[in-house]
């Protein structure tokens, strides 16, 4: 699966890699949906996360938490 990376309208997905199992499942039902998804799969290695995280929270037409006991307790999930 690959993370949405583009100009058209998408779905920016934050959730807990303790539940990458149920994500990615979340991941395959929004696709069959035909939305774009962005994920943390989509990060480049080299740059700054917090700053390309950023910048797709801005860019995206919807944010999905994937809200979970593990993503609640995510510090990474709250800052997204």
């Amino acid at each position: 699966m690959n993370a949405y990376k583009g100009n058209e309208p998408f779905v920016f997905l934050s959730y807990s890699h303790f539940d990458k199992q149920i994500a990615e499942s979340v991941i395959v039902g929004l696709k069959r949906k035909m939305c774009r998804v962005f994920y943390d799969e989509g990060l480049t290695p080299g740059e700054s996360w917090n700053d390309e995280l950023a910048e797709m929270v801005i860019k995206c037409n919807c944010v999905v938490v994937l809200l979970t006991t593990n993503s609640a307790s995510s510090k990474y999930v709250r800052s997204e």
